[in-house]
């Protein structure tokens, strides 16, 4: 999505495409469920994190998270498995075996799933045609925000909901510190603006009901405005502060929690918006 640079952010080049892959055509050329840290060199502790390699004659997918990986075997045996279960089983039994069996009982699907250099980094129920129309609204916001100086990216990220790691198509759009991110979370697209300096506060966030694609227009574009001038009044705040005032404002903010490494998504926005509340308190 983004990561904080030396006095800006700069946005991670990320392109990942979703593919039909015809189950049939899959052959399993080597799963392993367990991999050291350090992969590359083969150092470090042993982890639960998986290395599995399938072709399918036109392209090599691999596998290297473990969360993928219960998804998978889950797509390919139209069960609904746990993730605990995953883990244990893998104790007991080769991934490799498992992953066959799977792939025999699921001759004849197809799997949609995202790509990204080669690695399968999600999946999708959502059909062409939603993909098709989403990503077309999205490029139109784009086209609104690059007015504003806003650069924009619309690719797949990955979230925590509450229900485990999943995917979503979302739009990051990037002017400076502040950041606008739309995410088409299912039929419950989230809207939020974040400023980053020192940390991340997340300024504003609305979540609204129907898929992004058929909702209004005139609100849509309403909210992302009202964001828009909601950061700007943030950046100028920041602007206006006494230089000695911000450094005391600077190590207040820096000695707080930082959110980077926080996985569930309404964890990072609470802790994010307490950034935003402690950086107001002192306009107050």
């Amino acid at each position: 999505m983004y990561q904080r640079g030396y006095g800006e952010i700069k946005m991670i080049d990320s392109s990942p495409h979703l593919m039909h892959i015809l189950v049939t055509d899959l052959v399993l050329k080597e799963a392993i469920a367990f991999t050291r840290k350090d992969r590359k060199n083969n150092k470090g502790r042993w982890t639960k994190q998986p290395y599995v390699h399938l072709n399918d004659s036109n392209r090599d997918y691999y596998v290297t998270d473990k969360h993928i990986m219960h998804k998978l075997l889950n797509l390919l045996n139209k069960s609904s498995m746990s993730y605990s279960a995953y883990l244990q089983l893998i104790e007991l039994y080769s991934l490799e075996l498992m992953l066959k069996e799977a792939m025999f009982d699921g001759k004849g699907s197809v799997i949609k799933c995202w790509v990204d250099n080669d690695i399968i980094v999600g999946f999708s129920t959502m059909k062409q045609v939603q993909w098709d129309v989403i990503s077309f609204t999205l490029n139109e916001i784009n086209t609104h925000l690059t007015q504003k100086n806003y650069v924009g990216r619309v690719g797949i990220e990955n979230y925590d909901f509450g229900g485990g790691k999943s995917t979503s198509l979302t739009g990051t759009f990037v002017n400076g510190s502040k950041v606008l991110s739309i995410i088409s979370h299912n039929n419950n697209p989230i809207i939020q603006a974040r400023y980053i300096n020192s940390s991340v506060m997340l300024v504003d966030t609305r979540v609204f009901k129907g898929a992004l694609s058929t909702l209004e227009v005139a609100l849509l574009y309403e909210v992302i405005d009202n964001f828009c001038d909601q950061l700007d009044t943030v950046q100028s705040l920041v602007h206006d502060m006494k230089p000695l005032y911000m450094v005391e404002f600077n190590d207040s903010m820096l000695s707080g929690i930082q959110t980077k490494h926080i996985r569930k998504f309404r964890d990072k926005n609470k802790i994010e918006k307490e950034n935003y509340n402690k950086f107001m308190y002192y306009f107050s």
